[in-house]
């Protein structure tokens, strides 16, 4: 199945190649920083690429080490906790992205992240003192050659559902695959130009759950599981609003972006995203402006979100201005990130 894993870097011969790969994966992780992970209120801890003590080689296929081609950071917001990201990077061409390699990957990050809540010298470079933490595995997958057809990826994801059930109980590993990293490319993107465009700062909305809730809802940092979501929330603070007037005569200094990643086909899926965005009561916070970026959807779906709008509106037809608030949330397709973000291979471990 997915025993007799080790870090061999596959298509490299000697010193070399493996100085090369060194290379390769600190100049992508120092790119995914840069231009993804800070841009979500990530930070970085420690160098790149190290390897450190395996404590348990007999339960570990004998290995003597494990790999932590970089680690980030955010605050959890449900917990006193940072949560540090011992993250396995991957930049493979269409035909090197297949299931056999996944599973090895993910059951080999599964390993290290066990071993880092044992592993003084792991604790010693990455956690900087911290009382409060817990780590995380993110197994990143980006298709270099942008051919990788993406629909195939939730069918990988559920034949590699043994390798889950393998992972140690309250052990987290999460798998970044390679439309995911599109997505955050493109959101991540977006928010850059406003950035630019504006200064200010970004905030995350935290979901409130029953059981786990924030002490705050919007959080300066974004989770793992907030960026593999359907819905990405941010509250943004302009500092320079008089800038924006003539683009948006009505815009206050805070408003709200929700990126949607849905493929926006039917009226009901539309339905149940105004459902949402009532529910979570976004236009009083956003100063009743939303702009809601879709970032994967059909070409029509803009055209879809008004009828949805017209569906709800007949729906509460006692509710005055109810089709006054809608109109204050702006559809509109997000440019969709089409570049090559990095060429260079690094590739699957293999036995």
């Amino acid at each position: 199945m997915l025993h007799g894993v080790s870090r061999v870097r596959s298509g490299f011969i000697g010193d070399v190649g493996e100085m090369s790969e060194t290379a390769n994966i600190q100049e992508m992780a120092e790119k995914l920083f840069v231009e993804i992970f800070e841009v979500f209120g990530w930070s970085r801890c420690g160098g790149f690429n190290r390897n450190w003590d395996c404590k348990d080689p007999e339960r570990h296929d004998g290995r003597a080490t494990h790999p932590s081609d970089v680690v980030g950071a955010y605050k959890d917001p449900y917990t006193p906790n940072v949560v540090l990201v011992n993250a396995d990077l991957k930049s493979l061409k269409k035909e090197s992205i297949t299931l056999a390699g996944v599973e090895r990957a993910l059951f080999s990050l599964a390993q290290a992240v066990e071993c880092v809540h044992k592993s003084e010298d792991w604790q010693t470079a990455y956690t900087n003192g911290l009382s409060n933490w817990d780590a995380v595995g993110m197994l990143l997958i980006y298709n270099n050659d942008n051919q990788y057809d993406e629909s195939k990826w939730p069918s990988v994801l559920t034949a590699i559902d043994e390798a889950y059930r393998l992972i140690s109980k309250g052990r987290r590993v999460y798998i970044v695959g390679p439309g995911d990293v599109r997505h955050l490319l493109t959101v991540a993107t977006d928010l850059i130009r406003f950035s630019e465009r504006c200064g200010g700062e970004r905030q995350f909305y935290s979901h409130q759950g029953v059981i786990h809730r924030a002490a705050r809802v919007f959080q300066s940092s974004a989770t793992l599981e907030m960026l593999l979501g359907p819905l990405l929330i941010v509250r943004l603070r302009d500092r320079a609003p008089l800038k924006r007037k003539n683009d948006h005569p009505a815009l206050s200094d805070d408003w709200m972006v929700v990126y949607y990643r849905g493929p926006g086909t039917s009226i009901n899926e539309f339905v149940y995203l105004i459902d949402v965005i009532f529910r979570l009561d976004l236009l009083r916070e956003s100063n009743s402006r939303i702009d809601l970026k879709l970032t994967a959807a059909a070409s029509n779906a803009t055209e879809t979100w008004a009828h949805a709008v017209d569906t709800y509106v007949s729906r509460y037809p006692n509710i005055e201005d109810m089709r006054v608030a809608l109109a204050q949330i702006k559809p509109q397709h997000a440019t969709r990130y089409a570049e090559v973000f990095f060429q260079k291979e690094i590739g699957m471990r293999t036995s």
